[in-house]
C-alpha cells in the first residue's frame, strides 16, 4: 500500500518534527500534500488545533488506533 493510500481522512499521523495531526481530506496529489489538523506539536504548542496543507513527505508514520502511544509503520 502506498504512502497516499495510508492517507485517508480520519488517519492520525506523525510529522518529522514531532508534531501529530488528523488527515482531513485526500492528499492532493498535484501539489503533494495532505489537509490535516495538528493534536499536538510539541515544538510549537501554538499550532495545536491550527489546519494546514502538509507536505507528504513530512509525513513519518501513522497510528492504526486511537492509541497514540505507538505508531503503526514508517510510510516515509
Amino acid at each position: 500500500m502506498s504512502k497516499e493510500e495510508q492517507l485517508q481522512p480520519g488517519t492520525t499521523i506523525q510529522l518529522s518534527d514531532g508534531s501529530t495531526a488528523l488527515v482531513l481530506a485526500p492528499p492532493d496529489l498535484q501539489a503533494y500534500t495532505v489537509r490535516v489538523r495538528y493534536v499536538d506539536a510539541p515544538f510549537a504548542a501554538a499550532q495545536a488545533g491550527a489546519e494546514s496543507d502538509c507536505p507528504i513527505d513530512e509525513i513519518t508514520s501513522w497510528y492504526s488506533s486511537e492509541d497514540l502511544k505507538h505508531t503503526e509503520g514508517r510510510i516515509a
